[in-house]
């Protein structure tokens, strides 16, 4: 296995990271493997963007984490392969990595989880900064993001929803050494218990730290992650979905009477998603779509501050209800 000696590096944005990054890519070789460790939202993925940059590939980079590793074509193939969901520590052989050293170059974010001694091991720090707070709870998955001041997404996490979400465990972990700026959170329309969950927390760390707060609708955030048009859904009980098509209102429906003419995009439970693959509805894939965190900086940059007071809730079609 071929060695590179890694240096101290300090960057400051997320363009130097990448820079670095390419510089590091540009001597990889068949054979080279890297093992990154760091915080959530240190900067690894960022790093790795670089990385495939300087070897020759021309793809876009995003995590891994639900797939395990992605492989990428260039001047060297290069696999980048994420390791945040395995539990316990695994070796070459077990995940098959072998094979991918022999087709190119490795690089393994949260390295710290794979016995392989002899691969290069760079630890990324992040020194802290200020960042915007993004949380959506309202559907059957919830997210929460950390957006730069320049709009990119620093770190976002996406679990299912329900008892076994814990949204404050999953903000320290994220905000550490994070000075807040502001905080955006989905008001719905969506699940009840999901939204109060997101809101209040949202609305608590927007009064206690004294900085404002910003309602994004769930169906304009899911929306905003397709560069095409789609028609956004979110779960609205009994079986039934809000639905938004561009350029008209919002609405509830069964999933057999929604519009045919648009694919759908939307955090559903697996029932309602197999009764629109039954009604002839397509689900646009989520590979196919921009993450929420990247969704709501899009939202951002026009949604306007709601004073605390103000703040409310849609989770039943045409009713609201504050905080």
């Amino acid at each position: 296995m071929a060695t590179t000696t890694l240096l101290d590096v300090v960057t400051n944005t997320p363009a130097e990271t990448e820079q670095a990054g390419e510089r590091f890519g540009s001597g990889l070789r068949q054979g080279d493997m890297l093992l990154l460790e760091g915080d959530l939202g240190a900067g690894k993925t960022t790093f790795v963007r670089g990385v495939a940059r300087g070897a020759g590939s021309s793809a876009h980079i995003a995590s891994p984490t639900f797939q395990l590793v992605r492989v990428y074509p260039g001047r060297v193939q290069l696999a980048h392969v994420d390791l945040y969901r395995l539990e316990a520590s695994a070796g070459l052989v077990e995940l098959g990595l072998e094979e991918l050293l022999d087709q190119g170059a490795v690089v393994v974010e949260w390295g710290n989880r794979l016995d392989a001694p002899e691969a290069g091991l760079l630890s990324i720090e992040h020194l802290g900064g200020e960042v915007i707070l993004v949380i959506d709870t309202s559907s059957a998955r919830s997210a929460v993001a950390l957006l730069r001041p320049d709009g990119t997404v620093a770190a976002e996490e996406v679990h299912d929803s329900g008892p076994g979400f814990d949204l404050p465990a999953c903000f320290r972990a994220l905000a550490k050494n994070q000075a807040l700026t502001k905080v955006a959170v989905a008001v719905g329309p969506g699940s009840f218990t999901g939204l109060r969950v997101g809101v209040s927390f949202g609305l608590g760390l927007a009064m206690g730290y004294a900085i404002p707060i910003v309602a994004l609708k769930t169906l304009h955030l899911q929306a905003a992650r397709s560069d095409d048009p789609v028609i956004a859904l979110a779960e609205a009980g009994r079986g039934r979905v809000y639905h938004l098509a561009p350029g008209a209102e919002p609405g509830v429906a069964e999933p057999g009477a929604l519009p045919d003419n648009l694919p759908v995009v939307g955090w559903l439970r697996p029932s309602t998603e197999a009764a629109l693959l039954a009604a002839g509805r397509r689900l646009k894939p989520e590979l196919e779509l921009r993450s929420a965190g990247a969704a709501a900086s899009l939202m951002l940059e026009t949604a306007s501050e709601v004073a605390y007071g103000s703040l409310r809730l849609e989770y039943m079609h045409g009713f609201s209800a504050r905080v």
